[in-house]
């Protein structure tokens, strides 16, 4: 029994060593201001100086302060006010001394992080108001994919002016990244690059006004081939993309398209399909009427459907749709760690970048373990709300398979959520199977059991002997008995 302890402590030890050794671009809390926690593996520990925090590991801050070292970049980030993954931190450079006084106090973690204490930083001083962007990146990237069918020639002048007065002027930045499409019976890119403003404006606003709705047709493969081409490309500079699909009707692909008679919604028809779900993409499909291919396209793409009747304004949009690179994004965790038994638990984040609470609807999350069939996971309380610029977790219980090899294994989570209001809802993890281990009372009621039933052979084998004796010694007087001579007087 000794021994299986220490055998048990010695894989436990090994166990924590190598967790601790694992992702080695991860990060490491160097300081904390207030209170905040990490999700490892989406369950919650409170964060403290010297911990290690996975790029995936979600950081909640809250009204905290947490600054996180990378030291396989030799750089440092910060959260404040909000949660958000290690990877989502802007990094630079902290000189040794400045983090020395960061971590003795002499100095706030923004203080030392963005240089506004005199002579931290090389340079001097900096101006303040980089707050915002300590926590996520700045720039985004936008691609607007705009029908010029004909039959939008009522709703165009709106559309024109909310892409150039409420999506160009007022919610993109110097630095962001935009491409404008156009389809009908073709499909182009009338615009590509990384924004210079205020001085693109200019050029935009003629590009987009110089649109015109004319087409006499709506060949969607077509343009789901050059998204195609667009995704797979490196052109796509930020972290988060934002897709937004404006369409009044359904797919009418011209005479001649390589695309007439096709299933265009087929999951498997175009890589796009599978691209957006498994990134940090945010779809939006806005749909100019009730039955457009906005409805046909919201399953395969996983857009968020946004519904308006036509004559719809440029302000009735900018007050429906928002911001539109906030998200609420499905996290799960790279790895479940290892099982034992016939179950791995699966604990998902929903991480909010909305500025308000939204409630997240499951309709159904199923599981496939290294490629095979796909199952269902019972959901009994579906509706998940995501507290402004904060996460959420919910757990689930993965019921192991009949006779799985032990080692490790890929398991697939896919997602569907009303009205597609997730991004990232096709993603992998890994789990590693281990032999079920019996408790240390299972092993110590064995061990009785053996006892018991060896001394219960023991007793049978001494009363058999001892039968066997008692035998012997009858055979042996009987024997004496029939050779002694017989007397006759």
């Amino acid at each position: 029994m000794k021994r299986f302890i220490t055998l048990f402590l010695a894989v436990a030890v090994a166990s924590l060593a190598g967790l601790a050794a694992q992702a080695p671009g991860g990060a490491v809390i160097v300081k904390v201001e207030g209170t905040a926690t990490v999700l490892v593996r989406n369950v919650e520990t409170k964060a403290r100086e010297g911990l290690a925090v996975g790029l995936s590991d979600i950081i909640r801050a809250g009204s905290a302060t947490v600054l996180l070292s990378f030291p396989a970049e030799n750089l440092y980030g910060v959260v404040k006010g909000a949660a958000a993954p290690a990877s989502a931190c802007v990094k630079r450079p902290m000189k040794q001394e400045t983090v020395d006084a960061v971590r003795k106090g002499g100095i706030g973690i923004l203080e030392g992080f963005l240089g506004t204490a005199a002579g931290t930083q090389p340079g001097g001083p900096r101006a303040g108001g980089e707050t915002a962007a300590v926590t996520k990146t700045d720039n985004v990237n936008l691609v607007v994919i705009l029908d010029v069918s004909y039959s939008m020639r009522h709703e165009f002048t709106e559309m024109q002016s909310y892409i150039h007065e409420n999506i160009v002027r007022k919610a993109m930045k110097d630095g962001d990244y935009l491409c404008i499409f156009t389809f009908g019976v073709d499909a182009s890119r009338v615009f590509e690059g990384t924004l210079s403003l205020p001085a693109d404006e200019a050029r935009l606003k003629q590009i987009v006004y110089g649109i015109k709705p004319q087409d006499r047709g709506t060949d969607i493969g077509l343009m789901l081939e050059k998204l195609d081409e667009l995704l797979k490309s490196a052109k796509l500079p930020h972290q988060k993309t934002t897709i937004f699909w404006v369409t009044d009707g359904k797919n009418d692909p011209p005479w001649g398209s390589r695309y007439l008679g096709k299933d265009v919604y087929d999951p498997n028809a175009f890589d796009a399909y599978k691209i957006l779900k498994s990134a940090a993409y945010k779809v939006l499909l806005l749909s100019i009427g009730g039955d457009t291919a906005a409805q046909s396209l919201g399953d395969p793409l996983g857009g968020q459907i946004v519904e308006v009747k036509p004559g719809v304004t440029a302000d009735a949009l900018d007050a429906l749709l928002g911001d539109m690179a906030d998200s609420i994004e499905m996290m799960v965790p790279e790895s479940l760690g290892a099982a034992s038994g016939g179950k791995v638990p699966l604990d998902i984040a929903f991480l909010s970048t909305y500025d308000a609470p939204k409630d997240v609807d499951i309709e159904k999350l199923s599981v496939s373990i290294d490629g095979g069939e796909k199952k269902d996971l019972p959901t009994p309380e579906p509706r998940i709300t995501v507290g402004a610029n904060d996460v959420a977790v919910k757990s689930w219980s993965i019921v192991l398979p009949a006779g799985l090899s032990k080692g490790q294994h890929v398991v697939e989570v896919e997602l569907a959520a009303a009205n597609n209001a997730v991004s990232r809802t096709v993603q992998r993890s890994r789990f590693e199977y281990r032999a079920a281990a019996l408790p240390v009372l299972a092993l110590a009621g064995i061990g009785v059991g053996v006892v018991g039933l060896l001394a219960i052979v023991a007793v049978l084998f001494f009363m058999a002997k001892r039968r066997r004796e008692r035998e012997d010694e009858e055979k042996k007087k009987a024997l004496a008995k029939e050779q002694a001579p017989t007397s006759y007087f």
